[in-house]
Formats: C-alpha cells, structure tokens, sequence
C-alpha cells in the first residue's frame, strides 16, 4: 500500500471515529430530576417518584402466594429508610402493593383473594416501616383493585396515586398493548422534608 492510500484509510478511520463520538456525545432526552433513586428498577419507578413529588424509591419482591417480607426486602427497606434520614426528616412513606395479578383494568376486578393477599402484604410493609420509622405517616395503595367512581370523581389520594402510577408507565394504561410484571412487588417512595 501507498503512503498515499495508508493517509486516505487513516482519514476514514478518523471520520467515522468522530461520527460515532459525536452521535454518542449528544444529549439524551431530559429526564425528570431525580433528587435520590438508587433502588429504582428502571426509570419508570423514578419518574413515578417525581410524579408523585417523592425523594426515595425502591421496589422490593414478594414470593408468589407469600404475605412477608423476606429478610433481603426488610433490609432494603431498612436500608432506603436510613439513607432517606440522612437527607433530612422522612414525613411521608407511600407504598403501592400489587398481588400477584397486574393492576385490573378500569371497570374489571381480581378476586377477593388476589385483593386480601396485596391488603396482608401492605399491612406487613406498614408494620415494618412503622417499627423502623415511627414518626413518619404511613400509607398504602392497594393495586388489586381500582378506584371506585366516587373516588375517581373526587380525585382522593388512592384514584390520584393510581392514576400518577398509570402516567408514568408503572402500570400499562387501558388502551397500551404492552405487558408490565408488577404481580409479587411493592414499591415503597419516600418523603424528606
């Protein structure tokens, strides 16, 4: 090979180089600020955070027909109460439960079942974080079930967290075709005042 064609390749090489620099160099779509979300599964559980004006935000899972924490979900818990002290005094903790069905359509219903075993799991998460945190307000929603039209027409804080949840991809809305897990998990978002 000419010196000639060596120069002519190494230009292509440094071309293309900077092609692929300057396209990976190019913002990404602004996502909303997260101020803390360490223990978000994705980034859907982050921007619910922000939907939902929350500082912290973790998932944590429950084994199939199980009511209780496993001892690996009480420390992340444990642990995302600990750091969410260290930013300031936690107010709020707001906890979305799900059974081990998906979130029912508006108008559809699970069965009683499905409804009491996310209403256990939401009472064991209360009583968890009400030990480790007692002097922060406790509220859980429970995802079994959607809310009733009164609720929605007043807008109380279940239809609203339902509905956040819904906007940010948490759960599919009525008309998406996509499939989202959520059956076995909770998620837990926490307020630092």
């Amino acid at each position: 090979m000419s010196l000639r064609e060596n120069k002519m390749i190494s230009l292509i090489v440094v071309l293309i180089a900077t092609a692929i620099v300057g396209c990976k160099s190019v913002p990404e779509k602004a996502q909303p600020q997260e101020s803390y979300a360490p223990y978000a599964a994705n980034s859907r559980e982050a921007i619910a955070a922000a939907e939902l004006n929350r500082d912290v935000v973790l998932t944590v899972e429950f084994k199939p027909g199980q009511d209780g924490l496993s001892k690996t979900a009480k420390n992340q818990i444990q642990r995302a109460l600990a750091d969410a002290r260290k930013m300031g005094t936690i107010k709020n903790v707001e906890v979305a439960v799900w059974s081990d069905k998906e979130y029912p359509a508006i108008g559809k219903s699970l069965s009683k079942d499905q409804v009491r075993l996310a209403a256990k799991r939401a009472k064991n998460l209360r009583l968890l974080i009400d030990k480790t945190e007692p002097s922060s307000d406790v509220n859980t929603f429970n995802m079994a079930k959607q809310p009733n039209s009164f609720q929605r027409w007043v807008n109380t804080r279940d239809a609203e967290v339902k509905s956040k949840l819904v906007t940010a991809g948490i759960v599919p809305r009525p008309k998406d075709n996509q499939i989202f897990d959520r059956t076995s998990t909770a998620i837990v978002f926490i307020e630092v005042r």
